[in-house]
């Protein structure tokens, strides 16, 4: 690995310069190589200019770096080492703005967030559990009405979150084109989600089972969720409804995760990246406003292989 620009070795000797100042020698040097290594990516890719750095070309960075081998020993980068390559950028990019060298601060992701296990030892892992296809597939089969089925169709086929949910209307869900609009969403954004024909045809087999308690109630309810009495069902009444499902399914696996609606978010985020598709398809899937808020999921493709439900 070496670099060859001028314009990036300039940089590279301003940086050696600046950490074996700042820093203690050893420490230093791995600074060093960690924005060497940065700046070689960015060489190796022709973006010739710290101010090309976009949020996209940090987001391709960041999945190069979880799916990076060690240089020293056998595997990928643990999650520890990622975050202190982001730490390093950060300092990089802190200086290279007081050098002038960019006009604005590198888009840099968030740090994974981590936690100690504390029945392994120095083993981290992402803190929020998923469900692989397989584990999907049974709790699918675990649903008892169209109710069910649907709240799986939205929380983990569109990937709504919790208060999207208890919030959606049914005027939001385009029945013709298979589309939901979700509004009102984190950010007070707007966005839309095609839906699979898979779970669409559960949502209209709910949507006659809605129309159906509506009319025997006679309600007029414009939540997209209501129960056989055609009363609206919150988040936690939609939570709840969840959790006796996954209680059917009397799988230990399942069972000994702590499965929430948001859960399943995440699920179908790693599920979508481990089929193949960028980070920005996933941002645009969940209404992300940022790539880096997305990448996190990275640190997850390799669960599972992905299968259709």
């Amino acid at each position: 690995m070496q670099i060859k620009t001028t314009y990036y070795k300039k940089i590279q000797e301003v940086m050696k310069v600046h950490f074996e100042s700042t820093k203690m020698l050893n420490s230093g040097n791995h600074y060093i190589g960690q924005i060497e290594h940065f700046l070689f990516y960015l060489e190796t890719n022709e973006i010739y200019s710290l101010k090309a750095v976009n949020k996209d070309v940090m987001g391709r960075y960041f999945t190069h770096l979880t799916n990076r081998p060690k240089l020293v020993g056998v595997g990928k980068l643990s999650n520890r080492t990622i975050n202190d390559n982001l730490s390093t950028l950060r300092m990089f990019s802190k200086r290279m703005l007081q050098d002038r060298t960019i006009e604005k601060g590198l888009p840099i992701p968030n740090n994974i967030k981590i936690e100690k296990k504390e029945d392994i030892e120095g083993e981290f892992n992402l803190t929020r559990e998923i469900l692989s296809i397989d584990e999907i597939k049974e709790v699918y089969k675990a649903c008892d009405n169209e109710l069910e089925r649907a709240l799986l169709a939205m929380a983990y086929g569109c990937g709504l979150r919790r208060s999207s949910l208890a919030n959606l209307k049914d005027i939001q869900v385009n029945y013709t084109n298979g589309v939901v609009s979700v509004e009102k969403a984190k950010n007070n954004k707007t966005f839309e989600v095609t839906i699979s024909d898979f779970f669409m045809k559960d949502i209209k087999a709910y949507n006659r089972w809605r129309l159906n308690a509506l009319v025997d109630n006679k309600r007029n309810e414009s939540s997209f969720f209501v129960d056989c009495k055609g009363k609206p069902l919150d988040g936690d009444k939609l939570n709840k409804m969840l959790k006796n499902i996954i209680s059917r399914t009397k799988n230990p696996d399942i069972l000994s995760k702590n499965i929430t609606l948001h859960n399943l978010r995440h699920s179908i985020a790693t599920h979508i990246l481990n089929f193949g598709y960028s980070f920005e398809y996933v941002k645009a899937f969940l209404g992300h406003a940022f790539t880096d808020t997305s990448s996190i999921y990275a640190k997850r493709r390799n669960i599972k292989t992905f299968y259709t439900i």
